[in-house]
């Protein structure tokens, strides 16, 4: 063979040398990575791997490197068609993922997704529920307790083979967007109604107690005074809903009007009072009256709630027939706590501002008084945060579209970021 034919053999064979390397390297990148979705929550096993749920993106599996300050990430779950994962449990083997549906399709349907996390290089879906729509849950036992929204507490049994079974159901006042257990009683953050409090004793047949309320109004825009005409007794009006809509308020269509006198109307929901119309001199102000209880963790008798604008809330709930609210914790006007953990009275909460980037982040909150809840420590981080959960000395948080934050909290009075991972 002559030199020419054989050097353009030996090129031949090792373009395609390069290729058929460049391409095994380019699929093990496209198998192990997955853009970031929206990081609602983290939880952590004991033997080191963290676990997100980002919504359309499904659930995603990271590991700990106790040799460097890192997340690498090791599997990808796409969530079942139609469900978006929103938040998410840790039990033995197992994972408990509380999902919505994507869309309208009313045949999109599984708040509870039960996931084999035995290898966590290959989760792989046990079971899910043919129910509504689930915001949180908290395991205790052989149940999963989900806060199912506007159908309020739904309790499942997790059984053997892997599959869960409704078996309990409770209606809350509310939106149920969490639950936390303390004995045989559910605590609920009730979104728009504050804490609920249910008796669990019975799985079969919870019943609710009662609710912790606190007064919270939030301004939300003026109308001139002209606009008190069409505040009638009644179904509201097309003015006063375009006046709304304007403002980027949208009113739903059972709300209607009272009017108490001629400075003060009440929009009314679901025979709670929502929103308040008050006279002002020559302009009519609009308040949104909502407490805004969204996650609910607890320690000892006490249930501390995130309550989204209104700042972290911390209810007494030694009596849970009588639950008390005795302190409220806000680290600036336009702050809002969206996620938190508690481990020996020190509190972990994920605070964001959309006013002040700055103010973003993860808080350590000192609650050995709860009647006096003291900022100790501050670690901020770039992008909204959600959920938060500790693992030894680390806090690792949803970091919504920059993926998973992790901060090392050894010294809860200097938490120190990482690094992230998506």
């Amino acid at each position: 063979m002559k030199y020419a034919e054989v050097m353009t053999r030996k090129w031949i064979i090792s373009i395609a040398a390069f290729i058929a390397v460049t391409i095994a390297i380019l699929t093990a990148v496209i198998t192990n990575s997955s853009p970031a979705g929206y990081a609602f929550d983290v939880a952590a096993s004991s033997d080191g791997y963290v676990f997100a749920v980002e919504g359309h993106k499904g659930m995603k599996v990271f590991k700990l490197d106790s040799n460097k300050p890192e997340l690498d990430m090791v599997s990808v779950l796409h969530p079942p068609e139609g469900l978006y994962f929103r938040n998410i449990k840790l039990a033995g083997n197992y994972a408990f993922v509380a999902s919505l549906s994507k869309g309208d399709d009313p045949l999109s349907r599984g708040e509870l997704v039960m996931i084999n996390i035995s290898n966590p290089y290959k989760p792989e879906v046990s079971d899910i529920s043919n129910d509504g729509a689930g915001f949180g849950l908290f395991i205790k036992d052989n149940y999963a307790y989900v806060a199912a929204g506007q159908e309020g507490l739904h309790i499942y049994e997790i059984r053997e083979p892997p599959s869960v079974r409704i078996v309990g159901r409770c209606k809350t006042p509310g939106t149920a967007w969490d639950v936390w257990l303390s004995g045989n009683h559910a605590f609920i953050a009730d979104n728009e109604n504050g804490l609920a409090v249910v008796d669990v004793s019975s799985p079969a047949s919870p019943k609710y107690l009662g609710q912790a309320l606190w007064a919270e109004r939030s301004y939300l825009f003026s109308m001139g005074l002209e606009s008190g005409k069409y505040l009638i007794n009644g179904t509201i009006v097309k003015e006063i809903l375009n006046i709304f809509r304007q403002n980027d308020f949208i009113l739903n269509d059972y709300d209607y009007i009272v009017k108490e006198n001629d400075s003060y109307w009440a929009i009314m929901e679901n025979r709670s009072k929502r929103i308040s119309i008050e006279k002002d001199e020559e302009q009519l102000n609009v308040y949104l009256e909502d407490p805004c209880a969204e996650i609910a963790r607890g320690e000892g008798d006490y249930v501390y709630v995130a309550a989204g604008p209104q700042g972290l809330i911390i209810v007494d709930v030694s009596n849970p027939l009588e639950p008390k609210v005795i302190s409220r914790f806000k680290s600036g006007n336009n702050a809002c706590v969206e996620g938190l953990a508690i481990r020996d009275n020190l509190l972990y909460l994920t605070n964001g501002n959309e006013e002040d980037s700055k103010d973003n982040g993860l808080l350590v909150i000192d609650v050995s008084n709860p009647s006096t809840p003291k900022l100790i420590g501050k670690c901020p981080l770039s992008g909204w945060v959600e959920g938060v959960t500790l693992f030894k000395d680390e806090a690792i948080v949803a970091n919504t579209y920059a993926g998973v934050a992790l901060i090392d909290i050894s010294d809860v009075r200097n938490p120190v970021f990482l690094g992230r991972a998506s």
